[in-house]
Protein backbone atom coordinates (compact mmCIF):
# COMPACT_ATOMS: atom_id res chain seq x y z
CA UNK A 1 0.00 0.00 0.00
CA UNK A 2 1.68 3.38 -1.33
CA UNK A 3 1.18 6.06 1.25
CA UNK A 4 1.15 9.51 0.62
CA UNK A 5 1.95 12.78 2.48
CA UNK A 6 3.30 16.20 2.08
CA UNK A 7 5.88 18.23 2.45
CA UNK A 8 6.52 21.52 4.08
CA UNK A 9 6.75 24.40 2.13
CA UNK A 10 6.05 22.59 -1.39
CA UNK A 11 3.14 21.51 -3.56
CA UNK A 12 1.58 18.42 -4.01
CA UNK A 13 1.36 14.62 -2.77
CA UNK A 14 4.76 12.59 -2.32
CA UNK A 15 5.39 9.34 -1.88
CA UNK A 16 8.18 6.42 -1.24
CA UNK A 17 9.00 4.88 -5.04
CA UNK A 18 8.48 1.20 -4.73
CA UNK A 19 10.89 0.98 -7.43
CA UNK A 20 13.60 2.83 -5.34
CA UNK A 21 13.78 6.14 -6.78
CA UNK A 22 12.69 7.74 -3.11
CA UNK A 23 10.59 9.79 -2.65
CA UNK A 24 9.45 11.94 -4.97
CA UNK A 25 6.17 14.28 -5.88
CA UNK A 26 3.20 11.93 -7.78
CA UNK A 27 3.29 14.99 -10.93
CA UNK A 28 7.16 14.32 -10.98
CA UNK A 29 6.40 10.47 -11.02
CA UNK A 30 3.78 10.68 -13.81
CA UNK A 31 6.04 13.02 -15.86
CA UNK A 32 8.70 10.26 -15.60
CA UNK A 33 6.57 7.55 -16.75
CA UNK A 34 5.46 9.26 -19.54
CA UNK A 35 8.47 10.05 -20.68
CA UNK A 36 10.05 6.77 -20.22
CA UNK A 37 7.18 5.68 -22.79
CA UNK A 38 8.93 7.97 -25.44
CA UNK A 39 10.60 6.20 -28.56
CA UNK A 40 13.94 7.77 -27.53
CA UNK A 41 13.86 6.33 -24.09
CA UNK A 42 12.60 2.87 -25.22
CA UNK A 43 15.83 2.72 -27.72
CA UNK A 44 17.90 3.74 -25.66
CA UNK A 45 16.94 1.07 -22.39
CA UNK A 46 15.83 4.33 -20.46
CA UNK A 47 13.63 3.84 -17.37
CA UNK A 48 12.49 0.56 -17.45
CA UNK A 49 11.03 0.68 -13.97
CA UNK A 50 8.80 3.34 -14.85
CA UNK A 51 7.50 2.36 -18.47
CA UNK A 52 6.21 -0.75 -16.63
CA UNK A 53 5.05 0.91 -13.85
CA UNK A 54 1.09 0.79 -12.74
CA UNK A 55 1.74 3.35 -10.24
CA UNK A 56 3.05 5.47 -12.60
CA UNK A 57 0.02 4.61 -15.27
CA UNK A 58 -2.11 5.86 -12.76
CA UNK A 59 -0.32 9.40 -11.73
CA UNK A 60 -0.07 10.06 -15.15
CA UNK A 61 -4.12 9.63 -14.90
CA UNK A 62 -4.29 6.26 -17.31
CA UNK A 63 -4.01 3.20 -16.14
CA UNK A 64 -4.32 1.22 -18.41
CA UNK A 65 -1.29 3.15 -20.47
CA UNK A 66 0.88 0.36 -18.22
CA UNK A 67 2.76 -1.66 -21.34
CA UNK A 68 1.22 -5.19 -21.71
CA UNK A 69 5.15 -6.82 -23.00
CA UNK A 70 8.46 -6.04 -21.24
CA UNK A 71 9.93 -7.23 -24.80
CA UNK A 72 8.19 -4.37 -26.42
CA UNK A 73 10.81 -2.46 -27.97
CA UNK A 74 13.58 -4.53 -26.64
CA UNK A 75 16.24 -5.08 -29.25
CA UNK A 76 16.14 -8.78 -29.20
CA UNK A 77 15.59 -11.05 -32.72
CA UNK A 78 12.70 -12.89 -32.47
CA UNK A 79 14.11 -15.92 -34.77
CA UNK A 80 17.70 -16.28 -32.91
CA UNK A 81 16.25 -14.92 -29.43
CA UNK A 82 20.21 -12.68 -29.50
CA UNK A 83 20.16 -9.49 -28.65
CA UNK A 84 20.79 -6.83 -31.72
CA UNK A 85 21.76 -3.45 -32.11
CA UNK A 86 19.47 -3.29 -35.34
CA UNK A 87 16.53 -5.38 -36.09
CA UNK A 88 14.71 -5.77 -39.79
CA UNK A 89 11.07 -4.88 -39.79
CA UNK A 90 11.58 -4.49 -35.68
CA UNK A 91 11.15 -8.23 -35.62
CA UNK A 92 14.53 -10.27 -37.04
CA UNK A 93 18.69 -9.67 -36.83
CA UNK A 94 20.27 -8.70 -39.70
CA UNK A 95 22.01 -11.90 -39.99
CA UNK A 96 18.72 -13.87 -39.41
CA UNK A 97 17.47 -11.64 -42.61
CA UNK A 98 20.00 -12.65 -44.46
CA UNK A 99 19.69 -16.26 -44.33
CA UNK A 100 15.99 -15.97 -44.60
CA UNK A 101 16.90 -13.92 -48.37
CA UNK A 102 19.44 -16.68 -49.29
CA UNK A 103 16.76 -19.26 -48.22
CA UNK A 104 14.61 -18.00 -50.60
CA UNK A 105 16.92 -17.37 -53.36
CA UNK A 106 18.33 -20.83 -52.86
CA UNK A 107 22.34 -19.18 -52.93
CA UNK A 108 24.27 -18.22 -50.39
CA UNK A 109 26.32 -14.46 -50.30
CA UNK A 110 28.96 -15.94 -52.52
CA UNK A 111 26.18 -17.41 -55.36
CA UNK A 112 27.02 -21.24 -54.72
CA UNK A 113 23.83 -23.25 -54.13
CA UNK A 114 22.51 -23.68 -50.43
CA UNK A 115 23.58 -27.37 -48.85
CA UNK A 116 20.50 -27.01 -46.24
CA UNK A 117 17.51 -25.27 -47.41
CA UNK A 118 15.37 -24.17 -44.00
CA UNK A 119 11.53 -24.39 -44.04
CA UNK A 120 9.65 -21.54 -43.30
CA UNK A 121 5.99 -21.41 -42.67
CA UNK A 122 2.92 -19.11 -41.97
CA UNK A 123 1.32 -18.66 -38.87
CA UNK A 124 -2.07 -17.73 -37.00
CA UNK A 125 -2.46 -16.63 -33.49
CA UNK A 126 -5.29 -15.56 -31.52
CA UNK A 127 -5.01 -12.58 -30.01
CA UNK A 128 -6.85 -11.20 -26.54
CA UNK A 129 -6.16 -7.70 -26.08
CA UNK A 130 -7.27 -5.41 -22.52
CA UNK A 131 -10.70 -4.75 -23.70
CA UNK A 132 -11.27 -8.60 -24.54
CA UNK A 133 -11.57 -8.18 -28.23
CA UNK A 134 -10.26 -11.45 -29.73
CA UNK A 135 -8.12 -11.19 -33.50
CA UNK A 136 -6.19 -13.63 -35.56
CA UNK A 137 -3.09 -12.02 -36.21
CA UNK A 138 -0.91 -13.95 -39.55
CA UNK A 139 2.68 -14.23 -39.29
CA UNK A 140 4.41 -15.19 -42.32
CA UNK A 141 7.89 -16.38 -42.68
CA UNK A 142 8.61 -18.24 -39.10
CA UNK A 143 10.57 -21.25 -37.94
CA UNK A 144 9.09 -21.66 -34.85
CA UNK A 145 5.95 -20.85 -32.44
CA UNK A 146 8.54 -18.93 -29.36
CA UNK A 147 9.52 -17.35 -33.05
CA UNK A 148 5.90 -16.08 -33.92
CA UNK A 149 4.22 -14.94 -30.56
CA UNK A 150 8.18 -13.37 -29.72
CA UNK A 151 7.42 -11.13 -32.89
CA UNK A 152 3.60 -9.95 -32.01
CA UNK A 153 5.16 -9.05 -28.34
CA UNK A 154 8.16 -7.39 -29.25
CA UNK A 155 5.46 -5.04 -31.61
CA UNK A 156 2.69 -5.10 -29.48
CA UNK A 157 2.69 -1.94 -26.66
CA UNK A 158 -0.20 -3.03 -24.71
CA UNK A 159 -0.98 -6.43 -23.16
CA UNK A 160 -2.21 -9.10 -25.12
CA UNK A 161 -3.00 -12.77 -24.06
CA UNK A 162 -3.15 -15.91 -26.68
CA UNK A 163 -5.64 -18.43 -27.32
CA UNK A 164 -5.76 -21.36 -28.72
CA UNK A 165 -6.92 -21.69 -32.36
CA UNK A 166 -9.15 -24.65 -33.87
CA UNK A 167 -7.70 -28.06 -32.84
CA UNK A 168 -6.65 -26.84 -29.36
CA UNK A 169 -2.87 -25.84 -30.79
CA UNK A 170 -1.83 -22.25 -29.77
CA UNK A 171 -0.90 -21.38 -33.56
CA UNK A 172 -1.42 -23.57 -36.39
CA UNK A 173 1.31 -23.57 -39.14
CA UNK A 174 0.43 -23.47 -42.82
Amino acid sequence: MIEYHSKEGAPGSYFSCPSGLGTMSTTFCSELHKKSRTKEFILEHKRKECRFCPLGAKHSGDPSAVMGSRLYGALLCARCERHANRLVGGVVCVSCYNRRRENLLGLNAKGNPLKLIRKYHKATLLLVNEENVVSLRQIDDVMSTSEAVVSVLLKEEKAVMFGWVGNGALISAE
